[in-house]
C-alpha cells in the first residue's frame, strides 16, 4: 500500500474547470461536546442522516512502531442539529457474534447509511488486522530497529440496524459478511480473487456494491508503476459476492443515486468522478439476480487523488468530494513521519438525468495540512441556525467542524 501512495503521489495530474472563486484555505472552526472518553482518530469516512446526525467511521491506521497490537476502532455519532455530544456508539448483537468482538477486533473504514421508511441500517467495512510475530533472534535487524512485522488484514462488513436508546443512538448488530472464498464463483477477476475492500454503498437490507482493490505487493507495484487497473467493483447480494466491474483504475469512494439506478464512483489515480446506470431497483424491493453496471456520461476530472464521495444533502442534486493533493505525503503520514498532507472538498452538480455537470465543480476547501491533514470525507448541514461543514481525514487525531456562515 505505501509502495502505491508513495509512487503515486509523484505523478502529476491534470483536472477539469474546477471553479475557485469561492474557497475556504482555513474555516472557523467549531468545536463540538465530546463525551468521556470519546477519542475519534481516523475519521476516514463519515455519513449524514436526514435529520442531521453524523455517524463517523474511527480507525487509528497508522503503521505501529512496536509489536503492540492496535486499539480497536468505533464508530461515532455527532447530532449536529443538536450540537452533540460526540460519543462511541454502544454496540448490542441480535446475530451470533458476540459484543466483546468489537472490543478486540473492530476496525472501521468506509460506511454506507440506508435509511427505509423510519429504519436506519449501518455498512461497515472492518478491516480485521492480525499482528504478526517478529523473528525469535534478538540479532534480527527488526528487533534491532524496533520494526514492525507487519500484519495480516482481512475485509470483512458488518451490518447494524441503528436504534433509539433513551436521549441517543445504539447499534445492533445482525451480520456479518465474512471473505473466504468471496470471489471464488466466476471468472478470474483481473487482479486475482482477493478482497480489499475501501467503501461501499448499501442498495438494500442486506445488500451492497463496494469498490475492491487486491493488495499485496505484486498488486501495488503494478498500479503504482504500470498502472494497470486491476481492481473491480463487486455486488453483495445477500448471500456471496460477485464482480460487478473490472478493471477498475483504484477505486475509492462509491455513492448511488435514491433509486439505486445511478451509482457513483471516485478513483484515485486519475482523480475522476465515474458514473454508471445500473438495473438495480430501489432499495425497498427486491434486487434482480444479475447486477450489471454501465458507464455513462463523460467522466468528470476534479483533479488530484479523490477519495469517499457523499451528498451534500437530502435533494441529492449536489455531491461532495475529498481530494489528496499529495499521495507521497499521504503515505510517509501513515508511517508517522512528522509531515502534513494537503486537503481539498470539492462539490459539483448533479443534473436531472444522473449524470454530473459539466462546469459545475467548485473547490470549497482547500489547506496545506495545517487545519487537517489528508482530509478523506466531507458532509454538510444547514438549518436556519447555522451551516456547518464536516471534514474527515484518514490519520486525524479528529474531525474538523467548520462554521460556513461565518464566511
Amino acid at each position: 500500500m505505501f509502495l502505491l501512495v508513495g509512487a503515486c503521489g509523484l505523478v502529476p495530474r491534470g483536472n477539469d474547470a474546477v471553479d475557485q472563486s469561492w474557497v475556504i484555505g482555513q474555516c472557523l472552526p467549531h468545536e463540538p461536546k465530546f463525551a468521556p472518553g470519546a477519542n475519534p482518530v481516523g475519521s476516514e469516512d463519515m455519513t449524514m442522516d436526514s435529520k442531521g446526525v453524523a455517524y463517523i467511521s474511527s480507525t487509528d491506521y497508522r503503521v505501529p512502531l512496536n509489536t503492540e497490537p492496535r486499539r480497536a476502532g468505533a464508530i461515532y455519532r455527532y447530532d449536529v442539529a443538536g450540537d452533540g455530544p460526540v460519543s462511541a456508539m454502544e454496540i448490542r448483537s441480535d446475530s451470533n457474534r458476540l459484543t466483546g468482538y468489537f472490543e478486540t477486533n473492530f476496525f472501521p473504514h468506509g460506511i454506507s447509511l440506508l435509511e427505509t421508511g423510519q429504519q436506519k441500517r449501518l455498512f461497515v467495512i472492518n478491516h480485521r488486522l492480525r499482528a504478526l510475530p517478529r523473528p525469535a533472534d534478538k540479532d534480527n535487524l527488526a528487533n534491532l530497529l524496533n520494526l514492525p512485522a507487519g500484519e495480516v488484514r482481512q475485509s470483512f462488513v458488518e451490518i447494524f440496524r441503528i436504534e433509539k436508546s433513551g436521549e441517543t443512538e445504539i447499534l445492533i448488530h445482525e451480520a456479518t459478511i465474512e471473505d473466504k472464498d468471496a470471489l471464488a464463483a466466476g471468472p478470474e477477476p483481473r487482479g486475482g480473487r482477493g478482497l480489499e475492500l475501501n467503501d461501499l454503498v448499501a442498495v438494500g437490507p442486506r445488500q451492497f456494491l463496494a469498490t475492491n482493490n487486491p493488495g499485496g505487493f505484486t498488486q501495488s507495484a503494478e498500479v503504482a508503476f504500470l498502472r494497470n487497473p486491476i481492481g473491480n467493483i463487486v455486488y453483495f447480494d445477500g448471500s456471496r459476492y460477485r464482480v460487478v466491474q473490472d478493471r477498475v483504475h483504484f477505486g475509492n469512494g462509491i455513492n448511488a443515486s435514491a433509486d439505486n439506478k445511478t451509482v457513483y464512483l471516485a478513483t484515485v489515480l486519475d482523480g475522476e468522478v465515474v458514473t454508471y446506470r445500473t438495473n438495480l431497483n430501489p432499495p425497498g424491493e427486491t434486487q434482480p439476480e444479475t447486477v450489471v453496471l454501465e458507464e455513462a456520461g463523460a467522466r468528470l476530472r476534479l483533479g488530484g487523488h479523490l477519495d469517499n464521495i457523499e451528498w451534500l444533502d437530502q435533494s441529492r442534486k449536489e455531491m461532495l468530494v475529498a481530494s489528496h493533493a499529495n499521495l507521497a505525503a499521504l503515505g510517509l503520514e501513515a508511517i508517522q513521519a512528522p509531515v502534513q498532507a494537503p486537503s481539498r472538498i470539492v462539490r459539483f452538480a448533479v443534473g436531472g438525468d444522473g449524470l454530473p455537470v459539466a462546469g459545475s465543480a467548485k473547490l470549497i476547501y482547500a489547506n496545506d495540512g495545517a487545519q487537517v491533514s489528508s482530509a478523506s470525507v466531507a458532509n454538510f448541514f444547514r438549518d436556519k441556525d447555522r451551516e456547518r461543514l464536516l471534514i474527515g481525514s484518514v490519520f486525524g487525531e479528529r474531525f474538523l467542524v467548520c462554521k460556513l456562515e461565518a464566511h
